[in-house]
């Protein structure tokens, strides 16, 4: 009986693993950080496994799996550290321009833009040139956040870390 209830936790976690995955891997992608985006289809592929080999009842297999999640908690780690900017993993001034999260396309976080309960502002200018028409540049920043981004993408990395450390 035992075993029937730690299996059937097992699935309730995996099952929540791969909402909270889902999530972050629809938000990483809008927002192209690719990097990260990657590393969470991975996780979604490994959680899908680890659900068939609980299935199955294949006990080296899953052993293998909680071999990923020791390395899944280290990523989401270094997702923290990179925008708590500790200076060992980031050394720019805005870390949501990590080449390890967006592989350096220069896309920022989703939650940076469209951020929770955020105030938008727009500063455009205008750049004159002789030779050539002017070129309007826009700069689009939030303010008066409720959340900041930095703490939106810290509690995602901890929610991960949380289920994966209950596996």
């Amino acid at each position: 009986m035992a075993c029937c209830r730690m299996t059937i936790f097992l699935y309730f976690v995996l099952a929540v693993e791969l909402i909270a995955t889902s999530q972050r891997l629809i938000f990483d992608f809008i927002g192209g950080m690719y990097g990260s985006g990657l590393a969470n289809i991975v996780n979604l592929l490994l959680c899908l496994f680890a659900a068939y080999f609980l299935f199955r009842r294949r006990c080296g297999l899953l052993l293998s799996t909680c071999i990923w999640y020791a390395l899944w908690v280290a990523v989401n780690l270094i997702i923290i550290l990179i925008y708590h900017e500790v200076v060992l993993v980031t050394n720019r001034k805005n870390p949501s321009d990590n080449y390890l999260l967006n592989l350096n396309t220069g896309h920022s976080s989703w939650w940076k833009r469209q951020g929770i309960d955020c105030e938008q502002v727009i500063n455009t200018t205008t750049i004159m040139f002789p030779s050539s028409t002017p070129q309007v540049l826009e700069e689009r920043r939030t303010i008066d956040c409720l959340v900041t981004y930095e703490w939106v993408e810290t509690i995602q990395a901890s929610i991960q870390i949380f289920l994966s450390v209950r596996y």
